[in-house]
């Protein structure tokens, strides 16, 4: 019973934060102060009713389209609050009866989310989504010794590092600077181990998604990917599972 209300408990949250995150994409991008203002539509600029803020309910309510404009509401906004609920209720189970691992992994998966929407709608990271929260994680995750300073450095070297090296080898052909910044906070949040893993994990889901586009013809032989989106994806698997997929390859190879 008393799991039952925590996971419940969850998803309400993870609910609240997606709609959160999506206001804060919108203002990020129409460059409106999350902190200043209230809701409103982001066709007509109409200031919301209560009622048009419930996350999903809202979107079901009003049959996908603004109460004011009747101009269609993205499928972003109840996707992303879906999906937040469900990596919140994930992380609740997997970090069941540790508190405090429970919110740091709200906080580093919020992030997470936060970069592969806006990376996957505008093809930009933006840095305060990355080296922000890093500076904060690392300090705090040193502090309750959740990961060893060195294991946090180190992992921030092998993030940061490998997508440095391909920006210097390609002379900025083939990556950003915003995948530098998010290899670094993949390394700080994850530790080198499952930096590794999250890395392994972004190529492929990124290999996969883009054969699957080529084959399709959605994209062309030489189109540039949002590879930030495969990189939270990555992210979110290996906080996940990292630690466990880690040990089972280790047990495969009689390490």
């Amino acid at each position: 019973m008393i799991d039952i209300i925590t996971y419940f408990f969850a998803a309400l949250l993870g609910l609240g934060m997606g709609s959160f995150l999506n206001a804060w994409v919108w203002r990020t991008r129409s460059g409106h102060s999350i902190i200043k203002g209230r809701s409103m539509c982001t066709s007509c600029k109409t200031v919301l009713r209560a009622i048009d803020n419930i996350p999903i309910i809202s979107f079901l309510y009003l049959k996908g389209k603004a109460f004011c404009c009747r101009k269609k509401i993205s499928w972003q906004y109840p996707l992303v609050e879906a999906a937040m609920a469900l990596l919140f209720v994930g992380a609740a189970y997997i970090y069941k009866g540790d508190a405090i691992m429970t919110s740091i992994s709200f906080v580093v998966l919020f992030f997470f989310m936060f970069v592969f929407v806006y990376d996957l709608r505008y093809g930009e990271i933006w840095d305060k989504m990355t080296t922000v929260p890093a500076a904060i994680l690392f300090f705090v995750q040193g502090q309750l010794g959740i990961l060893a300073w060195q294991d946090m450095a180190f992992g921030a070297l092998i993030g940061g590092g490998f997508f440095l090296l391909q920006l210097v080898v390609s002379r900025g052909k083939w990556i950003g600077g915003g995948d530098i910044r998010m290899g670094l906070f993949l390394g700080i949040v994850l530790g080198w181990q499952r930096t590794i893993f999250a890395l392994l994990i972004s190529y492929v889901g990124g290999a996969i998604v883009g054969v699957y586009l080529l084959a399709r013809k959605k994209v062309k032989k030489h189109s540039t990917i949002p590879f930030g989106t495969f990189l939270a994806f990555g992210g979110a698997v290996a906080l996940f599972w990292g630690y466990a997929m880690i040990e089972w390859y280790m047990r495969l190879l009689h390490i």
